[in-house]
């Protein structure tokens, strides 16, 4: 098997525990306004480990427990202890809900539709009707796109352009802007990138491996550059056209890709053994979550 339908399966796999939570996430702070995070696993920040743990008790239910319980977003998902929204909420004073679900979807995926229940315009469903989206809101950012790429394979292409995926993914942002402007008028829409992956030298290469305090060797990255560039103008183009704040997260993380030496990532790669914490494969260390709540907060 290739290393690209790997990393597919492994990431789909990780998407098929999105509905086991367990325990609450705490999500009480002064004052009557709220911030609701809408997207995927970058914003969900769901502990790998914590999942597996999940399943295998859930198999067996005699089986220990190696890892932390495996929190619950206000959407049923899973998140870590650190996610985005409890360390936003300490930052900003304000209620956070996190509604990202890990393994969400802007579109359908033709190829994995029964492993991801949960799209955007799915999880703005649930935020409304729980009354979580209201004219209190303060702030919505969203972070989304990833998983339409890898789930049709497209992530894996060199090819620059999408025309028909990006018009699909636009008309679901606006789709879900008009949805969210409508329950909360008086919100602030936030369109975010992913942070930095891939090589600052060499944005075709991305570091897989993280060992300590040696700089990680450059690898291929699969067309990981090309689908964050498409997602990029996704991004910036819905804010443009709703109104919102485009946050491009790449340019707070430009030494801090799986690239980084030393503990300076703040993505972790496939395996990493250099002390950083990280709760989830290819995605933010603590520090690089820390930054994409700071990064919000600077723009609310």
């Amino acid at each position: 098997m290739s290393l690209a339908k790997k990393l597919s399966a492994l990431v789909g796999v990780l998407a098929v525990g999105a509905g086991a939570a367990v325990a609450a996430h705490p999500a009480e702070a002064e004052g009557d306004s709220n911030i609701v995070l809408l997207g995927d696993s970058y914003m969900a920040t769901p502990n790998q480990l914590a999942l597996l743990n999940d399943h295998i008790q859930a198999a067996i239910p005699v089986a220990p427990r190696f890892a932390p319980v495996t929190g619950s977003a206000a959407s049923g998902c899973p998140i870590d202890q650190h996610d985005v929204g409890s360390v936003l909420q300490s930052i900003s004073g304000r209620k956070v809900e996190n509604y990202a679900c890990s393994g969400a979807t802007l579109a359908a995926a033709p190829t994995q539709t029964n492993l991801n229940p949960n799209r955007l315009d799915t999880l703005v469903t649930k935020a409304i009707d729980s009354g979580a989206l209201n004219p209190n809101t303060q702030a919505v950012p969203i972070l989304i796109g990833i998983n339409d790429f890898y789930k049709t394979g497209y992530a894996w292409s060199f090819t620059p352009e999408d025309p028909a995926h990006e018009a699909e993914a636009g008309a679901e942002l606006d789709k879900a802007a008009h949805r969210i402007r409508e329950a909360a008028p008086n919100a602030k829409l936030i369109f975010l990138s992913y942070p930095q992956l891939t090589a600052p030298d060499d944005p075709n290469m991305m570091c897989w491996i993280q060992a300590g305090d040696a700089r990680p060797f450059n690898t291929p990255g699969f067309g990981f550059q090309n689908a964050f560039n498409i997602i990029k103008r996704q991004q910036s183009s819905a804010a443009e056209r709703n109104g919102g704040t485009y946050l491009d997260m790449a340019e707070s993380t430009v030494g801090h890709s799986t690239c980084a030496p030393g503990r300076e990532n703040w993505v972790s790669g496939l395996i990493e053994t250099n002390g950083n914490n990280a709760a989830m494969s290819m995605h933010m260390t603590y520090q690089g979550v820390d930054n994409m709540a700071q990064q919000i907060t600077a723009r609310l």
